[in-house]
């Protein structure tokens, strides 16, 4: 735009100074007019070639300022080994927490009875046999508060209840009905409770009058009584 602005003000010019030669009637002033329009013409036309080349290397250095690609260093990646590592601590922590599994120290019944935790055998020494009777089949024994009623509960799951004088529990576990009934290992509680398991038939043994046992096996549960 600069160049065409300077050729049309050097034509305004030159036809100016014909006007002037012809207007006038002094042709000797037209060659003079002539030659000072030329240097006017070459002057301008360098004056033009320097802003531009100044224009260009004004240009040139704003987009070297404005490129730092090849003057910044690329960034490096951190990493941060430690977070890597948590990941496997929090899933041994989780391990842990999952294999502590510590049972609840009160279930409630369909029924709405609540049930206690019974573990510490000191606090329970009446209740010690039971105890480890409970843990010999990896349960867990509850009882009813100020009552003679418990239960035994295995992964959450209830496998027997029982209180004084009856008995019921999956055929699984019989082994805890043996050991809690050891006062008639000899009177053939063991191999009558395998007796009534393996043929259904209710068993009864009396010694007297008053004391005995009766064993049946019922809609999938050894019961026994005495």
């Amino acid at each position: 735009m600069k160049k065409k602005w300077i050729y049309t003000l050097v034509a305004a010019l030159f036809f100016s100074a014909a006007g002037a030669f012809y207007y006038e009637g002094r042709p000797d002033d037209a060659s003079a007019n002539e030659e000072q329009v030329n240097e006017e013409i070459k002057s301008d036309s360098q004056d033009a070639v320097t802003e531009t080349e100044e224009e260009e290397t004004e240009s040139n250095n704003e987009l070297n300022r404005e490129d730092p690609s090849e003057t910044e260093e690329p960034v490096k990646e951190e990493v941060d080994h430690q977070s890597e590592t948590e990941p496997a601590n929090d899933e041994k922590q989780e391990g842990k927490t999952e294999d502590k599994n510590e049972d609840p120290e009160t279930i409630v019944s369909p029924e709405g009875d609540t049930y206690h935790l019974i573990e510490d055998k000191t606090k329970y020494s009446n209740l010690a046999d039971l105890i480890d009777a409970a843990a010999n089949i990896d349960a867990s024994l509850y009882g009813i508060k100020n009552s003679d009623v418990f239960t035994l509960i295995k992964n959450g799951e209830p496998i027997g209840g029982f209180s004084t004088g009856s008995l019921s529990i999956d055929p699984e576990y019989k082994s805890f009905a043996i050991q809690k009934h050891s006062f008639y290992k000899d009177k053939g509680l063991e191999d009558n409770i395998n007796l009534a398991i393996r043929t259904g038939a209710s068993i009864t043994v009396n010694f007297d009058e008053y004391t005995g046992y009766h064993i049946e096996y019922k809609n999938g549960r050894l019961i026994i009584n005495h």
